[in-house]
């Protein structure tokens, strides 16, 4: 017997790809970065610190268009602590920026910090595509049910 067979309405039939537990968060390709590198040049470097410094005290650039990279150590601001953790990892021995760092990832901390983007860092791959349209009733579910019995 057909598992939607048992099912009786007012079950919906919703397919699970539209459905999250509340504890999942759908990430973008824009949210994926290398903590550090906030010039955005994938590496880790002395220009990264310049640029922060150049974003907080001359204005130049305006605008970071990662701001959680430029947040190097992570503590939800960028400020002159950001470029001072990145000299320190550099050239003092100090502990590496937290995660993502050296490789592209998601931010594991909660903060207010955005990034609208991060070139070096592809975003996830597409989501599968359905091939065949399925309506969320309980008529249709019985018919691809039916309709794999026969195929088997």
């Amino acid at each position: 017997m057909c598992r939607a067979d048992r099912l009786s309405w007012p079950f919906p039939l919703i397919p699970m790809c539209l459905l999250a537990p509340s504890g999942v968060r759908m990430v973008s390709a824009a949210e994926r970065f290398q903590r550090g590198d906030s010039n955005g040049d994938a590496s880790f470097d002395l220009s990264d610190a310049v640029q922060t410094l150049g974003f907080l005290f001359l204005g130049t650039p305006e605008t970071l268009s990662c701001l959680d990279a430029a947040d190097s150590n992570d503590d939800g601001d960028v400020d002159i602590t950001d470029p001072l953790h990145t000299l320190g990892y550099l050239f003092l021995g100090t502990p590496a920026p937290p995660s993502p760092f050296g490789a592209c990832g998601e931010d594991p901390s909660t903060d207010d910090l955005t990034c609208e983007s991060f070139e070096p860092c592809p975003g996830p791959p597409d989501p599968p595509v359905l091939e065949t349209p399925v309506s969320p009733t309980r008529e249709t579910a019985i018919e691809l049910c039916a309709e794999s019995r026969y195929k088997q």
